[in-house]
């Protein structure tokens, strides 16, 4: 199951299609590298934005004749000039047997503040038992965070991907080009594993307990991403994707886990960019830093 779950971590990408206009007529269309270009440097200066996503995913395990569904919702405001971050969530997740019959369920509504270079996480959420942990950001072997909230960065796997601009839809009441995105999954998964072990204090070289490029392209039965870029600033309004993902034992280094679904669905709305932000930390939270002393963070172990 564990592994099952780091999948899922992983991918952090995944929706159905949503409902959008479609524009009519004539209209000049951008070439994939000239929109890459664009919206690389247009979310690379923006100086605050907000983002909302829901993720559900549907887990299967075969051998053990369960199957666990997992929904969550996540809200983040970003103010990138001041380096700070709010994000709220709420999880569940619920597990039941061959028959359908409802083994357990849990929920759980994790709040998480960045301010100052110190991550406060409320851990009472998580039923640890602590209300609020204070952890230096230095401390998790990263000592600059600058790039981890522009939004440059998140679009880089475009350089490697097959794109096709569709045409112009409007969503969330904004004019933007429809992008189809056939990522090549193993740049995809490098790119990833590679920030995390960067943002972790890690060399940044892929471990070598994960399934081979061969194992991990053949676990997709299905991977579809479609973006929307607003037409006048080419910020990023909506990404969509779909995936189905089979994993078996010999896919994930022959643990005896056995083999299992994962059919996951996520959809991620960008607004309110270079809008005023402001994010003010609870004075639980402050207590928390100031009761922790030394912030060796061990509150959240």
């Amino acid at each position: 199951m564990k592994k099952f779950l780091f999948v899922l971590l992983l991918l952090a990408l995944t929706v159905p299609v949503a409902a959008c206009d479609v524009i009519t007529g004539y209209v000049e269309l951008p070439t994939a590298e000239e929109l890459y270009s664009r919206a690389k440097a247009a979310m690379e200066a923006a100086e605050s934005y907000r983002a909302d996503m829901d993720i559900t995913a549907e887990i299967g395990e075969k051998s053990k004749g369960i199957g666990r569904k997992l929904e969550a919702g996540v809200e983040a405001v970003v103010d990138v000039a001041q380096e700070k971050i709010k994000l709220l969530g709420d999880i569940s997740m619920d597990t039941a047997d061959a028959a359908g019959n409802m083994e357990s369920s849990f929920t759980i509504r994790p709040e998480m503040y960045l301010v100052d270079e110190v991550l406060y996480l409320n851990t009472g959420m998580l039923g640890l038992g602590t209300d609020w942990a204070a952890l230096p950001v230095a401390s998790m072997g990263q000592e600059d965070i600058s790039e981890g909230f522009t939004l440059g960065s998140r679009i880089d796997f475009l350089e490697y991907a097959d794109v096709e601009v569709l045409g112009v839809e409007k969503v969330n009441g904004v004019e933007c080009y429809a992008v189809q995105v056939k990522p090549d999954v193993w740049k995809l998964l490098e790119q990833t594993m590679n920030e995390a072990m960067q943002q972790a204090g890690e060399s940044g070289v892929l471990p070598e307990d994960i399934p081979s490029r061969e194992a991990f392209q053949e676990m997709f039965q299905r991977l579809t991403i479609k973006q929307w870029y607003a037409k006048d600033t080419y910020y990023l309004i909506r990404t969509t994707v779909e995936a189905v993902i089979v994993i078996n034992e010999d896919m994930m280094g022959g643990e005896g886990e056995g083999e299992g679904t994962i059919d996951i669905a996520l959809e991620m709305n960008l607004s309110d960019y270079n809008q005023p932000v402001s994010i003010i930390l609870p004075e639980e939270a402050k207590a928390a830093l100031e009761e922790s002393g030394s912030l060796s963070g061990s509150a959240l172990y």
